[in-house]
């Protein structure tokens, strides 16, 4: 006996998610090492997700361009409200990860009408 199961492609595609990350760049041109921005996705973040793929980056814990660049740069505001004591300057950036889905769907159970 042969499960003949039709799937239903609905969406498939890829697309580019974003981490916002922030380092110091010392006096002497030395810099330390890329930072991931803490952030969550539970409750407030401060920046709404963008309308395309929102609901897949919020699944994987990713942002827009602009969404992680404004938190990146609200973090580094964050820190620089302490006093910079460290010298040197902060850098921001957003990090691109590549983001490839596949949804599928198919019929389950009940009889054809």
């Amino acid at each position: 006996m042969t499960d003949n199961i039709e799937w239903k492609p609905t969406k498939s595609g890829s697309f580019t998610g974003y981490e916002p990350e922030i380092r110091l760049v010392g006096t002497d041109g030395s810099a330390s090492k890329w930072k991931r921005v803490p952030w969550t996705n539970k409750g407030r973040t401060g920046v709404p997700y963008p309308a395309a793929f929102g609901g897949v980056l919020k699944e994987i814990y990713r942002l827009g361009y602009h969404q992680a660049m404004a938190l990146a740069h609200w973090h580094a505001a964050e820190l620089e409200k302490l006093g910079n004591q460290c010298g040197g300057t902060l850098e921001v950036r957003a990090r691109p990860y590549d983001i490839i889905f596949n949804i599928k769907a198919r019929k389950i159970g009940g009889e054809d009408d």
